[in-house]
């Protein structure tokens, strides 16, 4: 979804870099924390790339650089800058695999006419933010807004507490961002989950998609029912769908607030148990 939505915002090249480069392996070559020297060199030399928006437009500036470079003289280019060039060369290799199935589909990278009045409209938008839309068009799921008791994010599909990894473009924005859009969330665990690969974005990109989410029945998606173990006091495998009772009385509270409360009450919970640890 989210090249599919690169093509109308005009930003297909970046997109499938983006996707080439998250699918292979990790860009950023981190030295031992044995060896302080080093460690203190790559992290300086990662920052010259480091994107204002986040860590997403951070790896397409290492990939516009690295091409930038002549083909023998990559290799040197990524020791010096502490980036893998072998993931690179893989992620050129993904994105080339991903322009051909465009091709094949018949799915236009460029849009067919640059006198659009449309596409005018949307280049006057900056890159950046356009490359973000796109990411939250497929990854909505994968948003964070700011925890308002601790010094984290509370991720929208986990509810899990969680923090920017060491290093990200991220790290040290002050003030922190409200939302964030991540790749990956590495780590469960009360106040040690990672969102790996963020990027600042407005709530109002991904409003009306997380609200469609409240009317899609997760349950029949997943193809689940509960067992109905009243039938033969057996309930062997029988299945049946739960119908409200129509003389139940309707819930006093929306599910909207229940879900607020709920979310505040882990934000709590995690909060006091980060202190007492």
């Amino acid at each position: 979804r989210c090249v599919l939505a690169s093509t109308w915002l005009d930003v297909t090249d970046e997109m499938l870099t983006l996707v080439a480069i998250l699918s292979s392996e990790n860009v950023w070559v981190r030295p031992s924390k044995q060896n302080e020297a080093a460690v203190n060199k790559a992290s300086r030399a990662h920052k010259q790339f480091h994107h204002a928006t986040g860590d997403h437009l951070s790896l397409l500036t290492v990939f516009s650089e690295w091409l930038d470079n002549r083909t023998d003289r990559r290799p040197d280019w990524c020791k010096s800058h502490f980036i893998s060039h072998r993931s690179l060369r893989m992620a050129m290799d993904i994105r080339r695999q991903l322009r051909e199935q465009l091709d094949k589909i018949h799915i236009p990278r460029k849009p067919a006419d640059d006198a659009d009045s449309r596409l005018v409209e949307v280049r006057r938008v900056p890159t950046s933010e356009r490359v973000r839309r796109a990411l939250c068009a497929g990854l909505f799921m994968h948003t964070a807004r700011r925890s308002e008791t601790v010094d984290a994010w509370v991720s929208v599909g986990e509810s899990t507490l969680a923090r920017p990894e060491r290093d990200s473009a991220l790290e040290d924005m002050d003030p922190p961002p409200q939302w964030l859009i991540y790749s990956e969330l590495s780590g469960q665990s009360a106040g040690a989950a990672i969102l790996r690969c963020v990027s600042v974005i407005d709530r109002e990109w991904v409003d009306e998609l997380l609200k469609r989410m409240d009317h899609v029945d997760l349950k029949k998606l997943a193809n689940y029912h509960p067992a109905d173990s009243t039938a033969d006091g057996r309930g062997r495998g029988r299945k049946r769908v739960l119908e409200k009772d129509p003389a139940a009385p309707e819930a006093a509270v929306s599910t909207e607030e229940q879900g607020q409360r709920v979310m505040s009450a882990k934000e709590r919970y995690l909060a006091r148990k980060k202190q007492g640890s």
